[in-house]
C-alpha cells in the first residue's frame, strides 16, 4: 500500500462533482466516495474514487493529489488491463488535473506495431523548440454533453492522390479522435465512397469477404503489397496521410447517417504525434514522430 494513498470522502467537493450519469457518487465503506462506470460496450467498473501522489518520471512528472478510481469490481474484459489513463477534458482526466502545470496541452505517439516504442509527454512544445515543427493544426472542438471528448472535422478524403466527391455536409458532425476506439469510423456516404475507391486501388488482391471489416484482404503468398494512400484532409488544410508500413490499416467502419459524429480510432493514428492544446483550442499532427 502507498504511504501517500487515501480514499475520497463522499462528502468532499471531489466527490460531489462527479457527473451523475457515469458514477455513483454515494458513500461506500465507511464513508469512502463510491464510483460507478458503464461504457456503450458493455464494460464496467466499479470502485472507490481515491487520490495518490502520481509520479510519471522520477523528478520530471510529480503529480500529488492525482484523484483516479480504484476499481474492486471489473467486467471480464477489463480483467486484462492494470488500469486506464485518462486524457479527455473531463476533471477527472491527467490532462485536466495537470492543466494548472502544463495548460491542458499533452501529446501521444501510438508505435506502428505493438512492440514498438512510442511515448506520453505533458505540456505543449515551445514555439522555438525543434519539437514545435512539423505539425499540421486543426481547430478543436467540443461536445458540451460529453466533456471528455475532443473533436476535430474532416473536410475531405483522398485515395491514391485523389479527392473523392464527398459532400462536405457528410461530415458536419465532427469526428472525435479517441485513442480507445480501435478502428475508425465514418458517416455513411463518406465510409462508402472510401470503401469504393480503396478496393478498386487493392483489386489485385483478393477481399475477405468473411471479414469483420469492408477492407480486409487475404495477402497469402503476396510479397509485395502496394497500398494506396489515403488521406485525411481537415478544417484549416492541415492534411494527414495514413502511411503506416506494416500492413493494411485502412479498415473503417461507416454505420452512422451523413451528419453523424464519426470517430478516428487508433489504429489510423499510429505513428503520428497527435498533440491536444486544449488552452489554444488546437490538435495538431506530426508524422514519423515514433
Amino acid at each position: 500500500m502507498s504511504s501517500t494513498y487515501e480514499p475520497v470522502h463522499c462528502d468532499s467537493k471531489e466527490c460531489k462533482i462527479l457527473p451523475d450519469d457515469q458514477y455513483d457518487g454515494g458513500c461506500v465503506n465507511g464513508g469512502q466516495c463510491g464510483y460507478a462506470v458503464q461504457y456503450d460496450d458493455g464494460r464496467n467498473t466499479t470502485g472507490v474514487y481515491s487520490s495518490d501522489t502520481l509520479t510519471l518520471a522520477p523528478g520530471v512528472v510529480v503529480v500529488r493529489n492525482f484523484r483516479f478510481g480504484c476499481g474492486y469490481n471489473q467486467s471480464k474484459q477489463f480483467d486484462m488491463y492494470d488500469g486506464l489513463l485518462g486524457l479527455g477534458g473531463a476533471p477527472e482526466s491527467l490532462a485536466v488535473q495537470t492543466s494548472a502545470t502544463y495548460g491542458g496541452a499533452f501529446s501521444y505517439c501510438l508505435p506502428a506495431v505493438s512492440r514498438g516504442t512510442g511515448f506520453l509527454a505533458l505540456g505543449a512544445p515551445r514555439s522555438n523548440s525543434t519539437a514545435s515543427g512539423g505539425f499540421s493544426f486543426t481547430p478543436m472542438s467540443r461536445i458540451p454533453e460529453v466533456a471528455t471528448f475532443y473533436k476535430v472535422t474532416i473536410t475531405g478524403i483522398s485515395v491514391g492522390g485523389k479527392r473523392l466527391l464527398i459532400p462536405v455536409s457528410a461530415f458536419s458532425g465532427g469526428m472525435i479522435i479517441d485513442s480507445g476506439t480501435t478502428i475508425t469510423s465514418l458517416p455513411y456516404t463518406a465510409n462508402k465512397a472510401l470503401q469504393s475507391a480503396f478496393r478498386a486501388a487493392m483489386a489485385s488482391y483478393p477481399l475477405r469477404r468473411d471479414g469483420p471489416l469492408e477492407t480486409c484482404y487475404n495477402l497469402t503468398g503476396h510479397s509485395n503489397v502496394v497500398v494506396p494512400r489515403v488521406a485525411l484532409t481537415f478544417t484549416g488544410g492541415a492534411t494527414i496521410e495514413l502511411n503506416v508500413p506494416n500492413g493494411v490499416l485502412v479498415e473503417l467502419d461507416g454505420t452512422g447517417p451523413d451528419g453523424s459524429t464519426g470517430v478516428l480510432g487508433s489504429l489510423n493514428q499510429r505513428t503520428f504525434e497527435v498533440l491536444y492544446d486544449a488552452g489554444r483550442g488546437i490538435i495538431g499532427f506530426r508524422s514519423g514522430a515514433c
